[in-house]
């Protein structure tokens, strides 16, 4: 395959997907952190591997190594994201010029309950807002990737390689069904007896979910009984009021 050929097939998603995969040494969670299944990475970074003809990483049991080639191709793959970076944000710029317009990425909770009393605070008087729903990861993805212009999201501690600011703070408690032995409970509930219940959870991707995670691990502890996942807080609050 010659030069321009290779050029036509190579994609800046499947060389930002390989810089995470050699900053967190793990095909999963790279995938994780893109909003791709596991087996559609794999067969990403391969296909990449195939367009250099070389092989990029080392995978073993307890994850994925960059090899000594992998390493060079990093250079040059986040060089060539950098430039793509340029090219967006320089595009973005001439528009902006245009019409002042802002692209909003954050999380459905922070949308439905935040956002409108920070309008309503300070008008955007003259500028397009233009409002991305999504996960706390991709919400961080969309800020890297140049989709969109600012973040809000929620979530234990700032997401890699991007500035951050706390502008609030909120708690979060576990509910229960009113006919749940622990409804009425006057001793405190354990955190072994908590991650040994059945729990209704956001899914992996969610701010709320990784808070949760975080503050387990703190402790040690993780989830061991049957767990529903969830799309939105509003899912959780039914899935909640309806299982005993």
């Amino acid at each position: 395959m010659g030069v321009s050929a290779q050029l036509d097939t190579l994609d800046v998603a499947s060389a930002r997907l390989f810089l995470t995969v050699a900053e967190l040494g793990s095909v999963s969670k790279a995938a994780v952190r893109h909003g791709l299944s596991q087996p559609s990475a794999t067969a990403r970074i391969q296909k990449l591997e195939q367009l250099v003809g070389l092989q990029l990483l080392e995978r073993g049991p307890t994850g994925s190594a960059v090899t000594a080639d992998g390493a060079r191709v990093a250079g040059w793959g986040a060089a060539l994201v950098n430039a793509a970076s340029t090219l967006t944000e320089g595009a973005r710029a001439l528009r902006d010029e245009r019409t002042p317009h802002l692209r909003l990425a954050t999380t459905t909770t922070i949308a439905r309950h935040i956002i409108p009393r920070w309008i309503d605070a300070a008008p955007l008087d003259g500028v397009e807002l233009e409002l991305i729903e999504d996960v706390t990861a991709a919400v961080a993805d969309s800020v890297r990737n140049g989709e969109a212009d600012l973040g809000a999201l929620d979530g234990p501690g700032a997401p890699l390689a991007l500035r951050s600011t706390i502008v609030g703070w909120f708690e979060l408690v576990a509910a229960v069904h009113p006919t749940h032995p622990w409804a009425n409970r006057k001793r405190r509930v354990t955190g072994e007896q908590l991650t040994a219940s059945r729990l209704v959870l956001r899914r992996p991707g969610s701010g709320t979910r990784d808070v949760i995670e975080s503050a387990l691990a703190q402790h040690e502890l993780g989830a061991t009984g049957e767990s529903v996942e969830v799309p939105t807080t509003n899912a959780a609050r039914v899935a909640a009021m309806t299982r005993e």
